[in-house]
């Protein structure tokens, strides 16, 4: 088991992860951080409603959510059920959770 405190390494988070699932992990704060500002972009109110640790707390809870995502996706073979994507970018989509 692993334990920093004590000398021991950290745990490897993205170790035997599907490689869509350790992508996804990798980006996790990336990922959180735009869709927080898309949802901003998509809602400016969300600024007015949150002070600036509402926001952040939002944030955490967003990375919080793409790691329930990283273990679903670890747990079982992704699947798109649908988008609104065009028909290019689905396909590329596709591709990409093909090569997972």
């Amino acid at each position: 088991m692993s334990h920093p405190s004590l000398g021991l390494p950290p745990i490897q988070r993205t170790a035997g992860l599907p490689p869509a699932a350790a992508r996804v992990d990798a980006a996790r704060a990336r990922l959180a951080t735009r869709a927080l500002e898309i949802a901003i972009d998509r809602d400016p109110t969300l600024r007015e409603r949150y002070d600036e640790i509402g926001l952040r707390r939002l944030l955490r809870d967003t990375v919080a959510l793409i790691d329930r995502v990283v273990d679903a996706m670890k747990a079982s073979k992704p699947e798109i059920i649908a988008t609104n994507l065009s028909k290019d970018q689905e396909n590329k989509l596709q591709d990409a959770f093909q090569g997972a």
